[in-house]
């Protein structure tokens, strides 16, 4: 079962980024994010980075619904939870004596809990995120995944009326599972160059890095797990009222090692309130 999950690899909403980009919501504001998030196989990168397509009669798709809650303790910084809901299916047709798959694995992935600190005034800032050894349904079996720990940057700026830079930079410690097994640590980053039309809405082109080191059995590490996987966002943000906001992007990867190449998309809903 853990060798089926670990083909999405990257792509599994969640699984490098348990947070979004953006700097901390306002002192005594709850944001909440709820999103959709939908991705199709359509290959993988071998250890060489070249892409081999999925055979005839093979397909791969994820489904993800991820939720997560922000809430401002103190200017510049606040406390985030985040958990997401996915349905992974695989189909694939008859191949001589091997007969015809049609499997969907389903389960509630492991939550992130977190703290973002950041100088607002500069757009600059700092989070540390434990993600929970926990999950449900085929996600946990047969034994629950081990923790993470993740620490890293974001960061925001107007540059000029026209032109916004985000991004994140991350690095991510996996422990050892039940079984003796370590996925190799994670280092990501992530910059999203937007053109503004207005102060209600813009366009942007996000590009995404992710790089792992090679996993480990037993404190001895396996060869050739080491994976990477480049990824660009085109998108769309914008602000309907002064408390909702929607954006939407379509990843699509580029280029990989021992990864999945695939395409989607993922549409977010923010909400915030005062409390």
């Amino acid at each position: 079962m853990k060798k089926v999950l670990a083909i999405v690899g990257f792509a599994l909403i969640g699984s490098s980024f348990g947070l979004d980009e953006y700097l901390p919501v306002e002192k005594s504001k709850l944001e909440v994010d709820l999103a959709y998030g939908f991705m199709s196989a359509t290959g993988g990168y071998d250890s060489s980075g070249k892409k081999q397509d999925l055979p005839d009669g093979f397909s791969q798709s994820q489904n993800a619904i991820p939720l997560q809650l922000k809430y401002g303790i103190m200017p510049g910084l606040d406390v985030e939870a985040f958990w997401a809901f996915g349905i992974i299916g695989i189909k694939s047709d008859a191949v001589g004596p091997i007969p015809a798959t049609d499997k969907s694995f389903s389960g509630f992935t492991q939550p992130d809990i977190a703290v973002k600190y950041a100088m607002m005034d500069i757009g600059a800032g700092v989070f540390l995120d434990y993600t929970l050894p926990f999950a449900t349904g085929d996600f946990a079996d047969p034994d629950q995944p081990p923790m993470a720990l993740a620490f890293g940057a974001v960061y925001t700026k107007l540059f000029m009326p026209k032109f916004n830079l985000t991004g994140l930079l991350q690095y991510k410690l996996n422990f050892e599972d039940k079984g003796k097994f370590k996925d190799g640590n994670v280092f990501s980053i992530y910059a999203k160059p937007e053109f503004r039309f207005n102060e209600f809405g813009g366009a942007y082109l996000g590009l995404r890095y992710d790089m792992a080191g090679e996993g480990a059995f037993d404190g001895t590490s396996v060869k050739d797990s080491d994976a990477s996987l480049f990824t660009l966002l085109p998108g769309w943000n914008a602000t309907w009222l002064p408390n909702v906001a929607t954006e939407v992007n379509v990843p699509l990867t580029l280029m990989g090692k021992n990864n999945t190449a695939s395409w989607g998309i993922n549409a977010n809903v923010y909400y915030t309130v005062a409390l």
